[in-house]
């Protein structure tokens, strides 16, 4: 990177977090600006949260967290199906929808978490969905959308989606998310 990056003449970063790693990186003072990732909010404003909810076989009365990513350890749900054994006991009508895929080299750890649900008796609160192509039908489904990342998110793109849709989040304070 540093190699190369004399010819650039201007850097854009999606972040903060990820201008300060690579200038950390040794970038130096070399011009950049922060541009964060943008989305059509348009698609968020007319979301159907009962055919949503229909979409995910969900009831009304359910309450809905999620989580939406690719499915690898450092993206958090491990973190998160610990926190709903904690949780599921106290509501019976929790629910929990993981969006996402692994890795062509990453079918070890969905066996992995799909074993810790059963081990954990989450079997009927957690489903697994998939890759998701349709982002806003998936959080208009949701109550909360749960960000676990362990490690650093450079922006975390699922977060501003959620807000979009007017969902709250709960995320790690790492990387680009606070920002």
């Amino acid at each position: 990177d540093r190699f190369l990056a004399r010819w650039v003449a201007h850097f854009v970063f999606i972040s903060q977090a990820v201008e300060r790693d690579q200038r950390n990186k040794g970038l130096g003072d070399r011009p950049g600006s922060v541009i964060y990732n943008a989305l059509d909010l348009g698609a968020y404003r007319a979301l159907d949260r009962t055919a949503a909810r229909r979409a995910f076989g969900l009831a009304e009365t359910d309450l809905v967290v999620g989580m939406m990513g690719r499915i690898e350890p450092w993206k958090g749900q491990r973190e998160l199906v610990a926190a709903l054994s904690e949780l599921a006991p106290r509501c019976a009508a929790l629910r929990c929808l993981i969006a996402g895929a692994p890795e062509l080299d990453g079918q070890w750890f969905l066996d992995e978490l799909r074993a810790a649900i059963t081990a954990q008796q989450l079997d009927r609160v957690v489903t697994f969905v998939g890759y998701q192509k349709d982002t806003p039908l998936f959080m208009a489904a949701l109550d909360v959308l749960a960000h676990a990342s362990v490690q650093p998110e450079p922006f975390g793109r699922v977060l501003i989606e959620a807000m979009a849709a007017g969902v709250p989040v709960v995320a790690t304070n790492a990387g680009g998310v606070p920002e």
